[in-house]
């Protein structure tokens, strides 16, 4: 008998940056400390190994968690050890899956309707090889991840549209083709997706009339006009040594629900050093320092997007 190479497709879709998890808040008790600083650590220890490569990265840490974490409530011996120990899982089956639903539950209802947050996950399952129903209703309850039939024997194609389609309805749209052509075989048994759509205004919108070109560093020593957004406004700031550290929330939400932070670099060539000494209790005290001021804002403005 031939073997047959069986693959399972581990698909996640970002639109916009996915909200931080650096700083729990007391009304989300019901996501334990170990889903949240272990799901930052895992970040952290990705965006090292992302960043090596050239150019700018976006990417959803929580997206790729709850992704992972479904992967791995099907996993058994030395596989579930190896994936608990690089997404730095602290707690044990149900405690993990349970705590990882009462995540994605905390990050919806921080979007509450405006702006808007949406989580979705779904199995896509080769007709004839039913899941285990163990894992099936595990991830149904938890993550709302329901399995749906298709045939990549028979119509690897067909199945990867209507996946893109799928997708693409849980994101407005902005997300048509997360499946290239090719990816899926006659031998995929199972693909597994995750989608965040994220859209959402600033608390303090920025104008257009004060968005210009300026000057600004795209490495230590060579600058590049860029278009600048400015405004003056009341914020969460703070200094370090070695960073300046600004808070910009989203319209709609309470304070620190949903919030941009950005972590600048005070020396131009200082961005490795801050990359480098960046660990979970770094980025807490970040946050933990930030005070309510008035600063003179200058921002780049920015779009984006994934080819």
């Amino acid at each position: 008998m031939r073997p047959v190479a069986v693959s399972l497709v581990l698909a996640a879709a970002l639109l916009a940056a996915a909200p931080a998890l650096a700083a729990p808040r007391p009304a989300a008790a019901a996501v334990p400390p170990a889903i949240v600083e272990g799901t930052n650590g895992f970040a952290l220890d990705l965006y090292g190994q992302l960043r090596q490569k050239p150019g700018n990265l976006c990417f959803s840490p929580a997206s790729v968690s709850l992704a992972l974490a479904m992967t791995a409530a099907g996993a058994q011996g030395d596989t579930a050890k190896e994936m608990a120990k690089v997404l730095r899982f602290r707690l044990a089956a149900p405690a993990l899956h349970a705590g990882m639903g009462a995540l994605v539950r905390e990050l919806e209802s921080a979007g509450g309707g405006a702006p808007e947050l949406r989580i979705a996950n779904r199995l896509f399952v080769q007709q004839g090889k039913p899941l285990q129903p163990e894992f099936a209703a595990l991830t149904k309850e938890h993550y709302a991840a329901a399995a749906e039939v298709v045939s990549f024997v028979r119509a690897a194609e067909k199945a990867r549209r209507a996946i893109n389609g799928w997708v693409s309805d849980r994101t407005n749209g902005r997300i048509r083709d997360l499946i290239g052509a090719g990816v899926l075989t006659a031998a995929t048994r199972l693909v597994l997706v995750n989608a965040i759509y994220f859209k959402a205004d600033w608390q303090h919108q920025f104008e257009k009339h004060a968005t210009y070109n300026e000057p600004f560093l795209v490495t230590p020593t060579q600058k590049r006009p860029v278009a600048m957004m400015h405004q003056t406004t009341s914020a969460g700031y703070a200094e370090t040594r070695d960073t300046l550290v600004l808070e910009l929330p989203y319209r709609g939400t309470a304070e620190r629900d949903l919030a941009l932070v950005i972590v600048l670099p005070r020396a131009a060539d200082g961005l490795a050093k801050v990359e480098q000494g960046l660990d979970v209790a770094r980025l807490a005290a970040y946050v933990k320092a930030l005070r309510r001021e008035r600063v003179d804002v200058a921002l780049p403005r920015f779009k984006l997007d994934a080819a």
